[in-house]
């Protein structure tokens, strides 16, 4: 009796194949000179981040001697601490809504600092919110929005972080 000749080619072997091609394919692109390189929110034009810098470094400083949230006896008094370091936060907000590049057809970079300054301002109203909860005498978690799944602050922070502006972080202060 003779043996069915076996074919070493068959359906599954061969995707196998193309899958593995495909992959490898995908790693030699991420590691060659031609693949993308950098975070997708570092703006090319370094005008705003080193300005904003400053600005926001400025506002830290003023923090810095404001007393912490947590350092407060009460609920209200916690409201109070953060209402002092909310407006000082506004107030750099509007610094750097001065300072932003002017949005165009076209520029990326203008549209995600506003995007940016609007996550801030999402920020300072929720330290409002939770502000006026503490006046009540209620002392619940501090918590902020979530826009697409994250929390406001990982996306303040995260433009912050790739554009080099540690000073913009979100404070640790509530």
């Amino acid at each position: 009796m003779t043996q069915p000749e076996e074919r070493f080619w068959t359906l599954g072997r061969a995707m196998a194949t193309l899958v593995l091609v495909v992959m490898a394919g995908a790693w030699v692109w991420g590691f060659s000179p031609l693949a993308p390189r950098g975070h997708p929110d570092r703006m090319e034009d370094r005008t705003f981040p080193e300005a904003a810098q400053t600005v926001c470094g400025a506002v830290r400083d003023q923090l810095d001697l404001l007393p912490r949230a947590f350092e407060a006896q009460d609920p209200a008094e916690r409201g109070t601490f953060i209402d002092e370091a909310s407006v000082l936060l506004r107030t750099m907000v509007d610094d750097l809504e001065d300072i932003a590049p002017v949005v165009v057809a076209g520029d990326g970079d203008a549209g995600n600092v506003q995007m940016w300054l609007a996550d801030w301002r999402t920020y300072i109203g929720d330290r409002d919110t939770y502000a006026d909860v503490l006046r009540t005498g209620e002392d619940p978690a501090f918590t902020v929005t979530a826009i697409d799944g994250a929390q406001v602050t990982e996306r303040i922070d995260g433009f912050a972080d790739a554009n080099d502006m540690e000073n913009c972080q979100v404070p640790q202060d509530v």
